[in-house]
């Protein structure tokens, strides 16, 4: 009966009948609205008659419901109603806004949340869209609108956005950043540190910024091109980028993310200068070399030319090198595999001469980690273009430290040793993948005894004595 509901509007029984026989009763809205429900629910004794002709269409505007009732400037001034712990204000279709305070003492404060009510599967549930101001009343409406229509194909809007959300962390694992850097840890193991860093901060500073963010599913071969397109004013770079992009979507394809390389048609997309190779040295111009240093130079740089002739190291592996890798009884220096451009150990036999100057520098640097100390910060070793800058100073523009080693293999070739153990002694890999699985040998004794006579036919030539640098040669003969 309306005497237990209460009467929110009722149309006067003149108007009605009026309405009524002018055939708009299907225009009427209700004439009883239930507090609740908002239904018509009952009829006065005076409007039974009237009860078979109406026909309730929606329900009448209210503050429970109807549609846009909220506005910006409502949800910005609402406060908790006194005495309350939740005030609810409602804006249309199942949306509204849910006030609270959140925290204890000094720390509680007011929070609006934007809640979204609907019936799934014969149950009512909400959804949480987010809190006010963070989340707008237009994108709150919006995200309503996304939840009502998953509701209609039914689909549950919690389990389609958990799902969305899952999809999301999975795409952040495939980007071409995550697979680059799970590649970039294996490289790491394989060279030296510096090497290592070199290459990260290309990436970082070339190649992450255009396609890190990019799932190597959605890349595509233009978007690699536009990648090395930025870097064809630095050719090198842009080569050495274009290889850790196709081997890093290698990895992709290993790991089942993609199926095809997309970086393969752009393999010859980085035009490269032809390489120019550093000559090496006759030996008078080696005894010229050493001519030109003697007297200008401090004797530590006289010393760590020599030891670069002397070892056929490469450059970094001697201006690094540290006292504790020395063992002057044993006649040997091991170089750790972290300080080796194959990161394997590395063994270098001493000649006498070489132990003689190492005698020598520990006289002026032997309270120093390393051998040749740097100047302005004598903990680490000296700048790695330290005997670089000496050749330019003294005029070597065509030679450079690394260019010994390719003197030294070219005078021992000349002198009849064996490519396996001049190959050995500079480091150099077998590049037949089953004759190096199966030789593993170093040759330490034979290029022990090379070394012993590569030191008296160096020590000639730097001394300018070519009578016993012609009779060297002729006794290999």
């Amino acid at each position: 009966m309306l005497n237990e509901r209460r009467l929110v509007s009722v149309v006067p029984v003149m108007l009605l009948n009026n309405l009524l026989m002018r055939g708009v009763c299907h225009h009427l809205i209700l004439l009883a609205i239930d507090e609740k429900a908002g239904i018509f629910t009952g009829t006065l004794p005076c409007l039974r008659v009237l009860y078979c002709y109406f026909v309730p269409v929606r329900p009448f505007p209210s503050k429970y419901t109807g549609d846009m009732m909220l506005t910006d400037s409502k949800a910005r001034n609402a406060r908790l109603k006194k005495g309350n712990k939740v005030t609810k204000l409602s804006d249309s279709n199942g949306l509204y806004l849910e006030i609270r305070e959140k925290g204890q003492g000094r720390r509680v404060r007011l929070v609006k949340l934007w809640r979204y009510r609907f019936r799934f599967d014969g149950r009512e549930t909400t959804i949480s869209f987010g809190e006010y101001p963070s989340v707008s009343l237009e994108n709150a409406r919006e995200q309503r609108r996304w939840a009502r229509g998953l509701v209609k194909e039914g689909v549950h809007p919690s389990k389609q956005r958990k799902k969305e959300k899952r999809e999301r962390i999975e795409a952040q694992k495939t980007t071409f950043q995550a697979v680059s850097e799970q590649y970039m840890e294996n490289y790491r193991l394989q060279v030296m540190e510096r090497t290592y860093i070199k290459l990260d901060n290309l990436l970082r500073r070339d190649v992450y910024p255009l396609i890190g963010d990019t799932p190597v599913a959605d890349l595509q071969t233009r978007h690699i091109k536009r990648v090395l397109d930025t870097m064809m004013d630095r050719p090198t770079m842009a080569n050495v980028a274009k290889q850790n992009i196709a081997k890093t979507l290698d990895l992709a394809i290993i790991e089942s993310h993609i199926a095809i390389n997309p970086a393969t048609p752009l393999r010859n997309h980085v035009k490269l200068s032809e390489a120019q190779h550093k000559r090496p040295l006759k030996p008078t111009e080696i005894t010229e070399l050493f001519e030109k240093l003697q007297g200008k130079e401090p004797i530590v740089t006289l010393i760590a030319f020599e030891l670069m002739f002397l070892t056929l190291v490469r450059t970094i592996e001697l201006i690094e090198a540290e006292w504790s890798e020395f063992n002057l009884e044993e006649k040997l220096w091991v170089v750790p595999a972290n300080r080796m451009k194959k990161r394997e150990e590395y063994r270098v036999p001493l000649s006498l001469r070489v132990i003689e100057l190492l005698k020598k520098l520990r006289v002026i640097n032997g309270h120093r980690e390393h051998l040749f100390p740097n100047r302005d910060e004598p903990r680490n070793p000296a700048g790695k273009g330290w005997l670089n800058r000496i050749l330019k100073r003294h005029g070597y523009d065509d030679f450079s430290p690394h260019a010994i080693r390719t003197t030294g293999s070219t005078l021992l070739n000349e002198m009849g040793y064996r490519s396996d153990i001049i190959e050995s002694q500079l480091d150099h890999r077998e590049r037949n993948l089953t004759r190096r699985s199966y030789n593993r040998t170093d040759y330490l004794e034979e290029r022990r005894e090379m070394m012993l006579e590569w030191a008296t036919y160096l020590r000639a030539v730097i001394s300018g004595q070519t009578d016993n640098v012609v009779s060297l040669h002729k006794r290999r003969a």
